[in-house]
């Protein structure tokens, strides 16, 4: 988890992961970690940098969202309108897992895409990137073990 400048944290549910080298580094930092969070777990090096790269993978829906604003910019579109959506999002996944939540085009249903792009008359280069984007969404949920 990273810190931002000026947002208060409640580390009480934020997993903690631990490894040390020695007994008493171990008992030093599980102590640190257990005083402020009810989710400690003690893994080996190997397992610990695997869960970082799993959670820095995280990150990426605050990356689109970072891409999103210059749509939003140029669009008008009010940001409040689809920030809330990827909250949602995230309460969802964790309630019946990643690949339960994703719906339409992101499980594969291609033809939901064309039907609305259709239906809206969405141009084509918003047609195509969208089918894009839904096939690497399927992809990656047919790809990587999820939850």
């Amino acid at each position: 988890m990273t810190l931002s400048p000026g947002v208060p944290m409640d580390f009480t549910y934020v997993p903690i992961v631990t490894d040390s080298s020695s007994t008493l580094g171990e008992q030093v930092v599980t102590a640190l970690a257990e005083a402020i969070s009810t989710n400690v777990s003690r893994m080996p090096i190997e397992q610990r940098e695997l869960v970082h790269a799993a959670a820095a993978s995280a990150h990426f829906p605050l990356f689109l969202l970072k891409k999103l604003k210059s749509f939003w910019n140029r669009t008008g579109i009010d940001r409040t309108l689809i920030v809330p959506s990827f909250a949602a999002m995230a309460a969802k996944a964790q309630a019946i897992g990643a690949r339960d939540a994703l719906t339409g085009p992101a499980r594969g249903r291609y033809r939901t895409v064309n039907d609305k792009a259709q239906r809206n008359c969405v141009r084509t280069t918003t047609f195509t990137a969208s089918t894009l984007w839904s096939r690497m969404i399927a992809e990656a949920t047919t790809t990587l073990p999820m939850a």
